[in-house]
């Protein structure tokens, strides 16, 4: 296997270990999952909202998320920098209205200033903290100009399925600009959707400048009409895979694609490894940060470009994203067997090992 063994944790403070591991097997409790924000609400009422921020803070938020400003951000990038992972930087608003466009613009553009501090590195957007109106298109050209002069790429996520041919559409005009010479601007596929490889192939066959793609099995499953939904999780798996081998396959051919595969499920890592011919420099994987270390690490010690998707914002404005992905981990119960037999392994190793 390509994975070989590798010792994630070495560097990792005890106290960061078991807090990790508390963390991640709390997951498992849907009803918990399910009822926070609930208790948060109630927290607020309660004139609580400091204790129950600072918990989460020091709990949930520092697991998923590189901290609450970019000053924080930076030791986590160069700590996964000094191991070979790049970072995708994420200012964690999951809807609009929240800040001005003026001043997401601002907020992005110092994403960018700490992004290119790294080669090769990304930041990401989500479209639907605008409302993309003519306007705020223009100042998103503003954010997608600063990124390709300072060489940093913008990867623009997939939402929910009401407003993505919106959010596509977008896409599309801003890759049409600034993807000249390289992928700049990044198109997310969830392949969870039934439509979703013919879109790929539609767009793929469209473009013929510089294309960047990003494929993942979906975030919004719970939102979204079932009937757009694949009938099975093993018909999702299918049409991730096909994805895949079609992408490489046109890459293959000469078509100037560069591809992200944003996933957690090691069998598609594989089959993904085992269709790549020669250089692989136009492919590279991500994992979300806090989850699936052991596949991350794995493959930068093999070799591969691999990222890690960093959200960061303040604790408030970022609790939807933490919602999201406590929720996400209570439906991959079967992964979370890897990841505490590597926390225990390391903090065994920290209290049997003296010099480990």
């Amino acid at each position: 296997m390509l994975l070989k063994d590798v010792r994630v944790y070495k560097n990792r403070p005890l106290t960061s270990l078991i807090n990790s591991l508390l963390v991640l097997n709390s997951c498992r409790f849907q009803g918990l999952v399910k009822s926070a924000p609930g208790i948060l609400r109630v927290s607020d009422k309660l004139g609580l909202s400091g204790v129950s921020n600072s918990f989460i803070k020091h709990t949930f938020f520092k697991y998923f998320c590189g901290g609450e400003n970019l000053s924080e951000v930076a030791p986590v990038m160069e700590e996964l920098r000094a191991a070979g992972i790049g970072c995708i930087l994420d200012l964690a608003i999951e809807e609009n209205g929240v800040r001005a466009a003026k001043e997401l613009v601002v907020m992005f553009c110092k994403s960018i200033d700490i992004a290119c501090q790294g080669s090769d590195n990304f930041i990401s957007l989500k479209l639907s903290a605008f409302d993309c109106s003519t306007t705020e298109i223009s100042q998103l050209n503003t954010i997608c100009s600063y990124a390709k002069k300072n060489n940093v790429k913008v990867m623009i996520d997939a939402e929910g399925s009401a407003i993505q041919p919106k959010i596509d559409e977008i896409t599309s005009r801003l890759a049409d600009v600034h993807n000249t010479e390289s992928a700049v601007v990044w198109q997310t596929y969830q392949m969870y959707l039934k439509d979703s490889f013919p879109r790929l192939v539609k767009n793929l066959q469209r473009k013929h400048q510089h294309i960047g793609i990003k494929l993942v099995r979906g975030a919004y499953m719970a939102s979204e009409p079932r009937g757009l939904i694949h009938d099975s999780i093993q018909d999702t798996h299918d049409n991730y895979d096909t994805s895949v081998k079609y992408c490489i396959n046109q890459v293959s051919k000469g078509q100037a694609i560069e591809l992200m595969l944003a996933t957690h499920n090691k069998d598609s890592i594989q089959k993904a490894i085992d269709c790549i011919a020669g250089s692989s420099k136009n492919i590279k994987f991500g994992q979300l940060y806090g989850m699936k270390d052991d596949l991350t690490y794995g493959l930068a010690s093999a070799g591969f470009s691999v990222y890690k998707y960093i959200p960061y914002g303040p604790v408030g404005t970022a609790l939807p994203y933490l919602l999201r992905r406590a929720h996400e981990n209570t439906t991959v119960l079967e992964t979370l067997a890897i990841d505490n037999k590597l926390y225990m392994s390391e903090i065994k190793k920290r209290f049997f090992f003296s010099n480990a």
